[in-house]
């Protein structure tokens, strides 16, 4: 995986995936079990690795799914959790699942109960702590955003 940490620096390179249902009224997070902060479904890219393989091998890994997504957003973003300064580049891909979710459910992934996912009503985002707010951002405007376009947002918390 590329991540490094010095000191009380950490840099990640992420992929995530904007995954809606098929009603495009549902979105999948997820959470550490231990967090107040969900993100979506992803995780960090392999040396070697293109950001395509690494969303469909993080997908499979997670939950099984076997679909892969189309770039959408690229996000550099700058926060600071705890004692923690990180720099996390993130590449976001969105993904569709093939079944319409009728309600909110949480769920354990394939690789044990250290994850929560869950799937969210899109105009229930804003009840959600997510880290990467251009992420939330994203999800509300989805219906109308047309989605034909990659977005980039560089976001910087705190002092850097």
């Amino acid at each position: 995986m590329i991540a490094n940490t010095f000191e009380n620096k950490k840099f990640n390179f992420r992929v995530g995936a904007f995954v809606f249902d098929k009603s495009n009224n549902y979105v999948l997070l997820h959470r550490k079990i231990n967090s107040n902060y969900w993100m979506l479904p992803g995780g960090r890219v392999e040396y070697g690795e293109s950001t395509d393989e690494a969303i469909s091998r993080e997908l499979k890994e997670e939950l099984g799914l076997n679909i892969s997504g189309q770039l959408t957003l690229i996000t550099e973003n700058f926060f600071e959790n705890g004692n923690l300064k990180t720099h996390e580049i993130d590449f976001d891909f969105l993904c569709n699942y093939n079944e319409v979710i009728s309600n909110e459910f949480e769920f354990s992934g394939l690789e044990g109960k250290y994850l929560i996912f869950k799937w969210v009503r899109k105009e229930n985002i804003d009840n959600y702590n997510l880290i990467v707010q251009s992420e939330k951002d994203f999800i509300k405007d989805y219906i109308n955003c047309g989605c034909n376009e990659i977005k980039k947002k560089v976001l910087k918390a705190g002092e850097w």
